[in-house]
């Protein structure tokens, strides 16, 4: 098995899901009003807090297209998490007051791709979301993991053998064919890296075949050197046709290259969204100058080095744009620059944020444009079936995905516990010494007790508290 994992990318490998475009228009989230203990009529709630209502980001327009990489960058609190959740439909009953995040599908003509759009909710199913720590269970094998949750999250009409294929190919894409048969590990038992816990959390959503890859601050933990290699992975994945969306915190300045399109967030609002190779010619266009010209108080002004269009001579064009974009409580200066910068986007932005990338078609890998033959043409129509959509909408299709059924969902979780509970011999041990414990202490209570109604009376008495 370890073989087949680590075979070569031009081994058996599935199609690529289908494609779809991410399109985000005037996008604006409110913050939700308190709510009172007790529910009210509604004559009696405050109608100044409802129009004084603020908000979280506001007005946001932005465009990933199928084979990019975006990244979502900003300071703490600029909204970047939220944005996020809201691109993949997982908002927590925030009020949505204006705009819309909606999908279109890749290589269709522009007057049908409005009509065949659609929302966050309904790409559920084809949009796979990455939180920011890893929940794994530490006493499975890296291939087990994967292979409980294709039996758990692929439809219960995948046979065997083609989950077997899934969850190779996702081994072989995230680089885990060494550790595939390694144990995950936790803290007190050795494992696996850190970096490969990152991948086999990412390789947990990828078992889907989702189109759309988020991942919330992928990075966060990890060394520079496996936070960079992790972004090639996730470039890697990107070129094979998905659409890859992140929030970034702290990334090291040759992960700037890897990205297509940058997002630059700033208490809420837009001060960048478009591809990266326009990203610090706008900003030095607004007169911040460029990451080579950063003065010493922090702020981007014209200086002597040369910083290019890519970046100063030893200045992560990363950090630059989040420092500048950043507001200090006590520099006033810095309020007003991003006040600055947040204008002149919505002047000037709305054509860039729209601008559409040149055709990708060639930098997306064709292992997988032709159907495996040792897949069923039934289980192919499963696998790669249109999301559903409004009935009347071009591409119309019954909803086929069908997870599995309670019975079979107890079978995999039951076999999953077993396999956990057997390989922890510390709890093992522990409930062992327990039972031994108890069965001696109840051995001791009835030790020599008669059988009459006094010798019973006699040891509740024994034990009468006194």
């Amino acid at each position: 098995m370890a073989s087949e994992a680590n075979a070569s990318p031009g081994a058996s490998a599935l199609p690529p899901p289908p494609t779809y475009d991410l399109v985000v228009d005037g996008y604006t989230i409110a913050i939700p009003p308190p709510r009172s203990v007790l529910p009210l009529p509604g004559f009696l709630r405050s109608k100044s807090s409802e129009s004084e209502q603020g908000t979280i980001i506001r007005d946001v327009s932005l465009r990933c297209e199928s084979g990019e990489m975006m990244a979502i960058i900003g300071g703490s609190g600029s909204g970047k998490t939220t944005l996020l959740h809201a691109l993949v439909g997982r908002l927590a009953n925030l009020p949505v007051t204006g705009g819309q995040v909606r999908y279109e599908p890749a290589g269709i003509s522009l007057d049908a791709k409005e009509s065949a759009s659609l929302s966050a909710r309904k790409m559920k199913d084809r949009i796979g979301f990455v939180r920011q720590h890893d929940y794994l269970l530490e006493h499975l094998t890296v291939r087990e993991t994967l292979d409980y949750a294709a039996a758990l999250r692929l439809p219960s009409s995948i046979s065997s053998s083609t989950r077997r294929l899934i969850v190779d190919q996702t081994i072989r894409e995230l680089g885990l064919g060494d550790t595939a048969d390694t144990v995950v590990g936790g803290a007190l038992r050795k494992g696996i890296s850190g970096g490969e816990r990152r991948r086999l959390t990412i390789a947990l959503s990828l078992i889907s075949l989702p189109s759309i890859l988020a991942l919330d601050e992928p990075t966060t933990g990890l060394d520079a050197f496996t936070a960079y290699a992790l972004l090639q992975t996730l470039s890697s994945l990107a070129r094979k046709g998905r659409t890859v969306i992140m929030s970034v915190h702290q990334p090291r300045s040759d992960a700037w290259e890897l990205f297509d399109r940058i997002a630059v967030l700033s208490k809420g609002d837009v001060v960048f969204a478009g591809r990266r190779e326009k990203c610090l010619g706008w900003f030095e266009d607004m007169g911040m100058g460029s990451p080579g010209d950063r003065a010493d108080d922090g702020v981007a002004e014209k200086g002597s080095i040369d910083g290019g269009t890519d970046g100063g001579a030893g200045v992560n064009p990363l950090d630059w744009l989040i420092d500048i974009c950043s507001v200090d409580p006590r520099d006033q200066g810095s309020a007003q620059r991003v006040t600055r910068l947040v204008q002149g986007w919505k002047d000037g932005g709305k054509g860039i944020a729209d601008e559409h990338s040149p055709s990708r078609q060639s930098h997306i890998l064709s292992d997988g444009i032709q159907r495996v033959p040792s897949i069923q043409p039934q289980e192919q129509e499963v696998l790669y079936a249109n999301v559903d959509q409004e009935e009347g909408q071009p591409g119309s299709q019954p909803q086929v995905l069908q997870r599995p059924g309670l019975i079979r969902q107890t079978v995999v979780l039951t076999s999953r516990a077993t396999k956990g509970v057997s390989r922890d011999y510390a709890q093992i041990l522990g409930f062992a010494c327990q039972s031994i414990g108890i069965a001696v202490l109840l051995g001791i209570a009835f030790l020599r007790l008669g059988e009459s109604p006094s010798d019973i009376q006699s040891l509740k008495v024994r034990f009468r508290p006194r």
